[in-house]
């Protein structure tokens, strides 16, 4: 039928540069709305908070690379109070290692301009 892809990277990267601010900012402000919820319902003490943490990484094991984990209130009405994406690698930087040694400057120029996705150095 000679029809285009559903998704294209074209799409993709409007996605990443113009929603995915719009969203994270969304989430931002609703789980900060519902950590004032969650306090209010305790009489207002921040100290009173009963709080439930889960984590759960991609695969079994030690050698898992991704994870997320989520905080929430063990009020009534359960808040989502926080989500936490965990990386122990990052793609720009595993990609910019080939040009090391052929390409000092541009790897250098990568490295440090870019939003680096590990934010995690621990045990899976």
């Amino acid at each position: 039928m000679n029809m285009p892809p559903p998704l294209q990277d074209h799409y993709e990267e409007i996605d990443r540069k113009c929603l995915l601010p719009y969203i994270k900012k969304f989430q931002h402000e609703s789980m900060r709305a519902a950590i004032y919820e969650a306090v209010d319902e305790n009489d207002g003490d921040p100290t009173a908070l009963t709080v439930s943490g889960d984590e759960t990484w991609q695969r079994r094991g030690f050698k898992s690379i991704h994870a997320v984990a989520a905080v929430l209130s063990c009020n009534i009405t359960p808040k989502v109070l926080d989500v936490q994406r965990l990386s122990k690698k990052c793609v720009i930087c595993t990609g910019a290692l080939s040009m090391k040694n052929t390409d000092p400057d541009l790897y250098d120029e990568i490295i440090n301009n870019h939003d680096c996705e590990s934010n995690y150095d621990g045990s899976s």
